[in-house]
């Protein structure tokens, strides 16, 4: 009985680790604005459908281009916020903690619910 109880749990985990993987192919809801934040206040909000540059006060920039957005030129000692690459999906966020500055895009539908 006792071995049977294990199998039963090793085919739930491998179902439900199943069932992330397959959901992390769903398509994700096209974004619609950027918000570019310092140090907690909002410098810029952006379509994401015009391609503009937004210059930064570490001389590091935001770059929209093809309904993608990316930081350039950063200013902090690792680049991570560079190295995170272009994003495009609601709720993807690029963060440079060193400078505080962050990146998210945001849709045009409804994000939550809350009854």
């Amino acid at each position: 009985m006792n071995q049977r109880v294990k199998i039963w749990d090793i085919v739930l985990i491998a179902a439900l680790v199943g069932g992330c993987f397959l959901l992390s192919f769903l398509p994700k809801e096209q974004g619609a604005t950027v918000t570019v934040s310092v140090d907690g206040a909002v410098i810029s909000v952006i379509d994401l459908g015009r391609d503009t540059v937004v210059d930064l006060p570490d001389g590091g920039r935001v770059i929209v281009e093809n309904r993608t957005v990316r930081v350039q030129n950063a200013s902090c000692p690792d680049r991570l916020c560079e190295k995170m690459g272009k994003i495009s999906a609601c709720g993807e966020v690029i963060l440079c903690v060193p400078n505080r500055i962050s990146v998210q895009i945001s849709g045009e539908g409804v994000d939550a619910i809350v009854g």
